[in-house]
């Protein structure tokens, strides 16, 4: 008589599995890469520091097994003062005092080339890039007459920018990676020279 053993696989197996299953780039000439990242920058002058967040979107293409172009869409999130006191005595209203705040979302669109360090079989894949970025950036809030209501507006300006970055993959499957990124970004409308953009993304990567 045979014995019947019964296997249960708990959620805990798979999930070791995929961090104990054999890794390693599979990248190769004609791949297509997806990859999905969260951003936070920071931009330092000698006025302020601020802060931003996004969230983008990559396609990436390999012209060969270490050479990648791509492009990508992504969106940011920043706040904007609003007008609590508004002097409407003039011809055009003024804030005369901006201590509330505006939620506005500025769109990314990015393109971009990508050279890999990475041998056959390499589970961690070092990387440098060059970027250039078109982004969508609200200013405001000005302020306009709509009839006999006052209308605050926070037009949207497209700024050219260019990302110097590099970053690690770390495979942890055949074709899905861990990705972390550092870069330094310039605003090329920007004339003032003390102003930079420093900036770190990570996210994952799925290579078919």
């Amino acid at each position: 008589m045979k014995n019947h053993r019964t296997i249960v696989y708990s959620p805990a197996y798979f999930l070791a599995t995929l961090f104990v299953a054999p890794a390693f780039a599979q990248q190769a000439q004609g791949d297509v890469e997806l990859q999905i990242n969260a951003n936070s920058a920071v931009t330092t002058s000698d006025v302020e520091t601020s802060g931003s967040g996004s969230v983008n979107l990559f396609v990436g293409y390999y012209i060969t097994r270490l050479l990648q172009i791509h492009g990508g869409i992504g969106v940011g999130l920043a706040t904007l003062p609003s007008c609590t006191v508004i002097d409407a005595t003039g011809p055009v209203p003024t804030c005369d005092e901006a201590k509330g705040s505006e939620l506005v979302f500025n769109p990314t669109l990015t393109a971009g080339v990508t050279f890999h360090f990475s041998g056959e079989g390499q589970k961690t894949v070092p990387y440098l890039g060059l970027d250039y970025a078109r982004i969508g950036v609200h200013g405001g809030p000005e302020l306009k007459m709509d009839g006999n209501t006052i209308v605050e507006e926070y037009p949207l300006h497209w700024t050219n920018n260019v990302r110097a970055n590099g970053g690690i993959k770390f495979f942890l499957q055949r074709n899905i990676a861990f990705d972390f990124n550092i870069g330094w970004d310039k605003d090329l409308d920007d004339e003032a020279e003390d102003v930079n953009t420093f900036d770190m993304r990570f996210g994952f990567s799925y290579v078919f």
